[in-house]
């Protein structure tokens, strides 16, 4: 299994089938940083418990349960009460049912979804009737996964499908209407983050990248923090963090230069940030990453 760190954009290891399953340990010394995906992510709960935040909502994941976080979702995993957690991931682009099918119910009941116009809940309670159909699709998922026999492409995106369409449901179970996001509203999120990739490590503030988006700043604000959970202010801190880990990982750079390429002016809020979202120090990172690698040599 790999190790889940990503806070942009997935990268699979085969595009041609974007399906990617993360084992990922929970405990003291390990979490996951708040990211997003231009993708799905279903968290099943394998070992213990952990404090699992997606959007605006948080919850105590316990063994057994099922999330899912939408797409541009904002979500992250902490150690809940020193108990040893571990859950999987997995993460798929919508290409690898949209190649698949084109029937017409399935561009009614799914397509709204992979658009991103519709939203599912993120947690599933565990008395839905269907529930058990979730987790052996999950559980069949895994395994495929693992064994990769011939085909095993065509049984995933299968029952990714049936997992999808238990979800459908589970919205009329709760008699929860979808979650309806404009066209718009994507567009404004879609844009923001390309504007974030290309000036972060420039000044950015609020009248300016409403301004770039000509839109007011209010409603920005108030259409990010639905669509992420997040403020903006957050985001831009959080992407700036993690290329500040990129940059410990993979240069010499001294701290105060890599707080200046991430776009901090104050190495003081920098090193808040950075033990907020990180769990220690940026000196710790980099002494932690000499260490490993020089064990691995």
């Amino acid at each position: 299994m790999k190790a889940h760190t990503c806070f942009t954009i997935e990268q699979h290891e085969d595009m041609t089938f974007p399906f990617s399953i993360y084992k990922n340990p929970i405990n003291k010394n390990k979490r996951l940083l708040p990211h997003y995906h231009e993708s799905f992510e279903i968290i099943y709960i394998s070992k213990g418990s952990m404090h699992l935040k997606i959007g605006n909502d948080t919850f105590i994941a316990t063994k057994g349960e099922i999330y899912f976080s939408n797409l541009y979702q904002l979500h992250s995993v902490e150690p809940f009460d020193n108990i040893e957690g571990e859950f999987y991931a997995f993460v798929f682009d919508k290409k690898i049912i949209t190649q698949v099918n084109t029937s017409i119910h399935y561009q009614q009941y799914i397509i709204p979804f992979l658009q991103g116009e519709h939203r599912f809940p993120v947690s599933i309670d565990p008395s839905y009737p269907d529930y058990e159909r979730l987790t052996k699709s999950i559980t069949e998922i895994l395994q495929e996964y693992m064994e990769k026999k011939i085909g095993y492409e065509i049984c995933i995106s299968s029952e990714i499908e049936k997992l999808l369409i238990l979800l459908t449901r589970y919205n009329k179970y709760i008699n929860h209407e979808y979650l309806e996001i404009s066209q718009i509203n994507k567009e404004i999120i879609d844009k923001m983050w390309l504007y974030i990739k290309e000036k972060y490590h420039q000044k950015i503030t609020l009248d300016g990248i409403s301004a770039a988006l000509y839109i007011n700043k209010y409603h920005f604000c108030r259409v990010i923090k639905k669509l992420t959970g997040s403020s903006f202010t957050q985001l831009l801190a959080l992407y700036r963090i993690q290329q500040a880990i990129n940059l410990l990982s993979t240069t010499d750079l001294p701290i105060n230069s890599i707080v200046e390429e991430c776009g901090f002016t104050n190495q003081s809020y920098f090193n808040r940030m950075y033990i907020k979202y990180v769990g220690e120090k940026p000196s710790q990172t980099r002494k932690r990453i000499i260490y490993n690698k020089s064990m691995t040599t």
